[in-house]
């Protein structure tokens, strides 16, 4: 899309129906609001200015963004009011799409509304965080790898390895300039961010050993070297509290779908 999706969802949450005789993309919000900007018929109002804000999670704009935002409506006015000059929204694709917005956008909206009600307390975050907290364990890797994609070619770096070549510089001195190989530093990384098939062999690994066989994935054929190790830390509370609230919101949600689903009448429609 040429115009962004926020704007127009924003649009279409402060948007109703226009008056009879008044074509939509001419109306305002619909609500008593300030009118802003008038475009031929059409008005951009404070209520339509709001919402796309309240979209954008501003919820203290400074009068740039808000004139932003009245730049961006505009845009949109013009482009719908051209949309009618072509007769479009008498076409079956629209119609649906406009269902299907105004759906999605409701089930939005009555989420924050459910959320609003009650919302998630500090002390429901500290516990969910206290118990992720509880399941972390183990190690952090520190780990350089060379990757091939035939595992000939990993066995003979192993080969060098085991010789008594240096780890980095044989990695760069056989994957320089080539598409189909590569050699460098992963970083810090622990088993649940890794391949099953790494995770499967980097406790076997001291600081400073390597892979004497080569690890086959999807990606191809990798000879691993562990730089060092250390505790496993878990993140701070502060760090991912934000993180531990919307996950919190978004199962108190699921749940409520759910209890809706049972309670509502589903069927499929034949014939």
């Amino acid at each position: 899309m040429i115009l962004t999706g926020a704007i127009a969802l924003a649009l279409a949450a402060c948007g109703k129906p226009a008056a009879p005789g008044k074509d939509a993309a001419s109306a305002g919000s619909g609500a008593a609001s300030t009118a802003l900007v008038r475009i031929n018929d059409g008005v951009v109002d404070q209520g339509m200015v709001d919402a796309l804000l309240r979209q954008r999670g501003i919820p203290e704009p400074t009068s740039e963004d808000s004139a932003r935002a009245v730049q961006d409506i505009e845009k949109v006015m013009l482009m719908a009011q051209e949309g009618e000059r072509r007769k479009l929204e008498a076409s079956p694709e629209f119609a649906a799409d406009m269902a299907l917005l105004r759906l999605s956008r409701l089930a939005d909206f009555t989420a924050d509304k459910v959320i609003a009600e009650k919302p998630v307390t500090e002390a429901e975050i500290k516990t969910e965080y206290e118990t992720k907290v509880a399941t972390i364990s183990g190690k952090e890797y520190e780990v350089r790898q060379m990757l091939f994609s035939k595992e000939a070619e990993a066995l003979a770096a192993i080969g060098e390895l085991l010789n008594g070549a240096d780890f980095a510089a044989t990695g760069e001195a056989l994957t320089k300039g080539r598409d189909d190989a590569q050699a460098g530093d992963l970083g810090w990384i622990n088993l649940a961010q890794v391949p099953p098939e790494f995770a499967a062999v980097l406790p076997g690994l001291a600081t400073g050993d390597f892979t004497k066989v080569p690890i086959k994935t999807s990606f191809g054929f990798h000879v691993l070297r562990v730089n060092q190790t250390r505790p496993l830390n878990a993140p701070s509370f502060e760090e991912v509290s934000a993180g531990v609230r919307q996950s919190l919101e978004k199962k108190r949600i699921d749940s409520l779908i759910q209890e809706l689903k049972k309670a509502a009448k589903i069927e499929p429609v034949t014939g």
